[in-house]
């Protein structure tokens, strides 16, 4: 997360534009909703812990926010995710999405290296 966030950063404008185009491309479309379905089933299925702290239950909401966007990627028209995706306003605030997916690998790397072993 911290590595493509700064990627994509650091790429600002055709990271922007490279998005707004994918998000109109129906096999694109397929193939990130079933990924994304995919992930967040998988994290929710063997990761499902509401307790234990701010990183189990971080790490539990990303997987239903990616089962949830799987989802509305696979259901929605085609019209209504290039309309979802226009609204966000990438151009404007792309730093500002980054900013959240860097912060939770930061968080998550931290809280990875810091664990003992079982």
């Amino acid at each position: 997360m911290i590595l493509v966030s700064l990627a994509e950063a650091i790429r600002g404008q055709t990271t922007a534009e490279t998005i707004t185009s994918l998000s109109r491309s129906p096999p694109t479309i397929l193939l990130f909703g079933t990924v994304f379905l995919v992930a967040g089933l998988a994290i929710v299925l063997g990761h499902n812990v509401w307790r234990g702290g701010f990183l189990p239950v971080i790490i539990t909401v990303i997987g239903w926010l990616l089962l949830f966007r799987g989802l509305a990627l696979l259901l929605l028209p085609l019209d209504t995710v290039a309309g979802l995706s226009g609204s966000l306003a990438l151009q404007r605030y792309l730093y500002l999405y980054l900013a959240a997916p860097f912060i939770v690998g930061v968080l998550i790397t931290y809280a990875g290296f810091r664990a003992r072993a079982p």
